[in-house]
């Protein structure tokens, strides 16, 4: 018997190969292309990006890790 995990995760990686060789199509194997693809990808999306740079481990912020203090 088949894993069903199995045949979605084959799916997935199909899926992921398909838009890599897209991708790759219009930009080439160019590292600068890559990079500006996903930045201006960034750029164009950047209202649906959220930033978790200042958090720490469990949502917690920096401020929160050192002061040893989670109920802030």
């Amino acid at each position: 018997m088949l894993c069903p995990f199995c045949f979605y995760s084959f799916v997935i990686l199909k899926e992921i190969r398909r838009v890599r060789l897209e991708m790759f199509a219009v930009i080439g194997h160019d590292p600068a292309g890559i990079v500006n693809y996903f930045a201006s990808i960034q750029k164009r999306l950047a209202s649906r990006i959220v930033n978790l740079a200042d958090q720490g481990p469990k949502g917690r912020t920096k401020d929160q890790e050192i002061d040893g203090n989670s109920n802030k």
